[in-house]
């Protein structure tokens, strides 16, 4: 057969060894084989895809406390990377429901990436940590800060200005909103129902 062989290996990182060989033929160039090595080769998937999933959700928990997630940060941060977050999401969704460990660990992997590109790319925006008197809610895709008091508002204003879709309210201002007639009915059946106690039922269905 004429032409010759040719290939070449590489180690990387996070794919591990990867070589190619194949013939170059002038008429007819073939691909013969390529070869994965994972770095995790020789080792138990199942606790690695529990440490990085443990990890993954310490990370998110973090990020939520922080910055308030992802639902605060996707009307800021860029198109182009809310778009490839929303994917890394549904292509680790999928990965889980998978039975293959191999791809369940690189979507692990992408997934812990993406977050940390989605920080940087918040403190690039400008876009502040929540402070601890300063909550962050979703409510029906609209994003809300709340304070204790109404006198916490501006500073909340201030810290948060580049959000300028969201609302600010105080939970002052929420008690005032609620009808006097609805606040002694919520007091009644608090009262009502004072001392009971909710237990746990475990039953086989």
């Amino acid at each position: 057969m004429d032409g010759f062989w040719m290939g070449f290996i590489y180690r990387s990182s996070y794919f591990g060894l990867v070589g190619f060989a194949f013939i170059s033929n002038p008429s007819n160039p073939q691909v013969i084989y390529m070869i994965r090595s994972n770095p995790y080769k020789d080792k138990s998937y199942e606790p690695l895809i529990e440490e990085k999933l443990k990890q993954l959700n310490e990370v998110k928990q973090k990020t939520k406390i922080e910055w308030g997630g992802f639902e605060r940060l996707k009307p800021i941060i860029t198109n182009t990377l809310k778009i490839k977050f929303e994917r890394a999401e549904i292509l680790l969704k999928e990965a889980m429901r998978s039975n293959d460990d191999n791809k369940k660990l690189d979507m692990l992997l992408m997934m812990l990436r993406a977050y940390d590109v989605l920080i940087e790319e918040a403190e690039k925006q400008g876009i502040k940590k929540l402070e601890s008197h300063i909550r962050c809610f979703d409510w029906d895709g609209q994003i809300w800060y709340v304070t204790d008091f109404d006198y916490e508002l501006p500073r909340a204003r201030a810290v948060h200005s580049i959000d300028k879709k969201a609302g600010f309210i105080s939970v002052q201002e929420l008690f005032r909103s609620v009808p006097k007639e609805l606040m002694d009915m919520r007091l009644e059946i608090a009262l009502m129902f004072e001392g009971s106690q909710f237990v746990r039922v475990n039953k086989n269905v």
